[in-house]
């Protein structure tokens, strides 16, 4: 069943039991959840948190779930509401809400005929039809809150506006000093993979000549930090509707600092069959909140 072709889908799920589509969700299952935490933003910055039907709790106005968690004392929480919409809301109390919101992705949707067609394996189908469909709704969520929080405690453009591409180096530490200055630790920079080729344009003066001659010979992808500070890229940018900005940079303080990101249940798939027609999409109800509104600034 590894090397299961997306051609032998059919041949699959035409059984008369439900083994074939058990078979298929236990090869596409870990590797979903896998390559869903290791391309979004959010779960490289807030690592999600499994989390069971005994730990959430029930909404005072509705019952749609959510998780309460405590507030850390002086800070400020900002929440999105119920499933992402209505008006913010910030926090100051001693917990805050973290609402859950239901991922979605496409249905994938093809013909017995169509699936005879396709020579390459399932996997690609998972990871081309799923993997980056969920990861893009989460970022959207994430960068969302991110904007929110920076605009509320005052650490957007901290650098001022148009220097991140010029003065790659000095927007990334004013960041930096934009959230030490609110006494929380920078931990992670989040940019576009654009952004993190202004590295290769830092001089010697700057990195050191052993620095700009390594990157030279092998380019930016296998510098993991910048200033000792982790970095997370993206390529979801430059083009329409895309998530985020080749000029701005994010800085955010550790996960216990940041907030919060749940998975009820993790990941799950839903798989049927209807004459030549075979559906598969898959789904998540992921909650995610900023605990603290100035352990992040965008530059």
């Amino acid at each position: 069943m590894s090397n299961l072709m997306a051609s032998q889908l059919w041949d699959v799920f035409s059984g008369k039991s439900a083994s074939g589509m058990e078979k298929v969700a236990a090869l596409t299952e870990d590797f979903l959840r896998d390559r869903i935490r290791e391309t979004s933003v959010l779960n490289r910055a807030i690592p999600p948190v499994v989390l069971t039907e005994a730990q959430i709790e029930r909404n005072t106005t509705n019952d749609w779930p959510l998780k309460r968690v405590e507030l850390e004392p002086d800070s400020k929480a900002f929440t999105l509401g119920f499933r992402g919409k209505g008006s913010a809301q910030f926090m100051e109390g001693r917990k805050y809400e973290v609402y859950f919101t239901k991922i979605e992705t496409e249905h994938f949707k093809k013909t017995r005929e169509e699936l005879m067609t396709m020579r390459y394996p399932v996997m690609d189908v998972v990871n081309n039809n799923f993997v980056l469909d969920m990861q893009e709704q989460l970022d959207f969520l994430f960068k969302a809150r991110l904007d929110a929080s920076v605009a509320a405690s005052g650490n957007t453009n901290a650098a001022g506006s148009g220097t991140v591409k010029g003065i790659f180096k000095d927007a990334v530490i004013a960041g930096v000093r934009s959230v030490l200055g609110k006494r929380r630790r920078a931990a992670r920079l989040i940019m576009t993979e654009s952004t993190w080729l202004n590295l290769a344009k830092l001089e010697p003066d700057k990195i050191g000549y052993e620095n700009v001659g390594r990157i030279a010979l092998n380019g930016v992808a296998g510098e993991k930090t910048f200033l000792g500070y982790e970095v997370i890229t993206s390529i979801n940018s430059a083009t329409a509707g895309s998530v985020w900005s080749d000029d701005s940079i994010y800085v955010v303080a550790t996960p216990e600092f940041l907030g919060s990101n749940f998975i009820l249940g993790d990941v799950q798939q839903e798989m049927k069959r209807e004459g030549n027609m075979l559906e598969w999409w898959a789904w998540a109800d992921q909650g995610m909140e900023i605990g603290n509104v100035a352990s992040c600034a965008k530059i």
